[in-house]
């Protein structure tokens, strides 16, 4: 079966921001657990890819994950935000993302490529 067009993009959006937030991490000279956090999204992130591109069940099911945690971590940040000077935007912008990209997991034809016979070849 052919790889759907969107787990390309989605593999690949995940794996320039995992890029993006190592250099975040490298160019601010100091590591704490703020940084930890970006290291460890991103290790998970280029890891996730890998399973996305290469078809494997639990490529999808960590994707959700990820997902699901930006969710919860979106509305915490909208929820927070609404007694600072910082946009409840941003937080309500990220939910909606990352809820098109459970939704997009959970359609059959995506499914049904992660759930095909893992034995035959994956090129």
């Amino acid at each position: 079966m052919i790889r759907p067009f969107g787990v390309t993009i989605l593999a690949g959006f995940v794996t320039v921001q995992g890029i993006v937030n190592l250099a975040a991490v490298v160019s601010s000279g100091a590591f704490g657990p703020g940084q930890g956090y970006f290291v460890a999204t991103s290790a998970a992130g280029f890891i996730v890819a890998y399973g996305l591109m290469k078809g494997r069940t639990w490529g999808r099911y960590g994707m959700l994950v990820l997902a699901g945690l930006d969710v919860a971590l979106g509305l915490i940040g909208t929820f927070a935000s609404l007694d600072t000077a910082a946009s409840p935007f941003e937080g309500f912008a990220s939910v909606i993302a990352n809820l098109i990209v459970i939704y997009y997991l959970m359609r059959p034809e995506v499914t049904a490529y992660f759930s095909r016979d893992q034995t035959e070849s994956f090129s």
